[in-house]
């Protein structure tokens, strides 16, 4: 990591670990709430699990595409 003032360094790494794990918890705690407001929320008959499953799928498959042709350009200007 590059930083012009070296002392903010071990500070930033922290702010962002803390951030991190203040977003993990929420996105536990929203599906917490999430299962217990809808019953039956990780039952395979529950068609909302089915669109969760599928934006999951499209954005690691969007994503990949995206560092797919990240790495193609990124070759052809070599």
């Amino acid at each position: 990591m590059h930083l012009k003032n070296k002392k903010r360094g071990p500070i930033l790494l922290i702010a962002v670990a803390f951030l991190f794990i203040i977003m993990i918890s929420a996105h536990a705690f929203g599906t917490v709430l999430l299962s217990n407001m809808i019953l039956g929320a990780f039952s395979l008959r529950n068609p909302i699990l089915y669109v969760l499953i599928g934006l999951v799928f499209g954005a690691f498959i969007l994503l990949k595409f995206k560092h797919m042709l990240t790495h193609v350009r990124k070759r052809q200007r070599s």
